[in-house]
């Protein structure tokens, strides 16, 4: 179970991180090229995107583990005494949704004709196969939360005091 916990670790937390310090780098020496030496850098709007595109879903999976997603978060913490019940139901729902999403992309990826970028000619499918890799390990996250909640072995994260962050 350890090794599980640490790649999902790289995965939701090192790899948004990388990719975070890829987007910003390639943009500003874009940037810098044009305006400069009036030469772009090679393949730059396709690099940031992709690494873009794993920010948001590989970091999304991040902010799912430590059950800080902003709208369920905000609903389930006003329920008062039925909060037990409503995080199992959004739990439910989110799993629902993460399920749709997936169908989604299937459907996307296999019926498609896909183009590919114009100076890395990787495939534009790729894009989605990595939401869908990232929906799938959104859902390994939920179906464990639920698991835990319907054995009654699930511990809520510890909220951070806004002291610590700053």
């Amino acid at each position: 179970m350890r090794i599980v916990r640490r790649l999902m670790d790289l995965v939701t937390e090192v790899l948004p991180v990388v990719a975070l310090c890829l987007t910003t780098l390639i943009v500003a020496a874009d940037v810098i090229g044009r305006t400069f030496f009036a030469a772009p850098v090679f393949a730059a709007s396709e690099v940031a995107l992709i690494a873009f595109v794993a920010l948001v879903w590989f970091g999304a999976v991040g902010v799912a583990r430590e059950n800080e997603l902003m709208a369920v978060h905000y609903f389930v913490h006003r329920m008062g005494r039925m909060r037990p019940v409503a995080e199992f139901v959004a739990d439910a729902i989110v799993l629902g949704i993460i399920g749709y999403a997936l169908y989604a992309i299937w459907r996307q990826v296999t019926t498609a004709r896909f183009t590919v970028f114009e100076t890395t000619e990787l495939p534009k499918w790729t894009l989605s196969a990595g939401v869908g890799v990232a929906m799938v390990l959104m859902g390994l996250v939920y179906l464990r939360r639920l698991w835990l909640r319907l054995r009654g072995r699930y511990r809520r994260p510890e909220p951070e005091v806004a002291g610590d962050v700053l």
